[in-house]
């Protein structure tokens, strides 16, 4: 089947691929890479990624061919986070896990005068 190239046939062009399609799923991808950017329980410098992936199908006869777009993101994952366990069986016999309540305050370059003042005391 030969396809007649007449008005209702424009030329393939990315920023109007089926009204502008390819740049919408582009969008949305980048707003999850940059949500994931600014979210601070991940890795600062892992290396996000948006793709774009062109599928194109021809026909047996080669004349005419569907095309479908994809996008991917690859984002950042969330930071482990550490704390302490302890196992223990409980007076029923139970195996049980208990987290440590002690916590530490943590280290900012604001409380330094605080902690040099306590250990000038020491």
């Amino acid at each position: 089947m030969t396809v007649q190239i007449d008005g209702s046939w424009k030329e393939l062009d990315l920023s109007d691929i089926n009204h502008g399609a390819a740049n919408e799923i582009f969008a949305r991808e980048m707003g999850r890479v940059m949500e994931n950017v600014k979210d601070i329980n991940t890795l600062a410098k892992f290396k996000r990624k948006i793709t774009l992936e062109f599928e194109i199908v021809p026909d047996e006869e080669r004349s005419i061919g569907s095309l479908n777009i994809t996008a991917k993101a690859v984002l950042a994952p969330l930071k482990s986070i550490a704390s302490n366990v302890a196992f223990q069986k409980d007076s029923y016999g139970k195996l049980r896990a208990y987290e440590s309540t002690m916590t530490m305050t943590p280290f900012t370059f604001e409380n330094v005068e605080d902690i040099n003042q306590a250990n000038k005391g020491n």
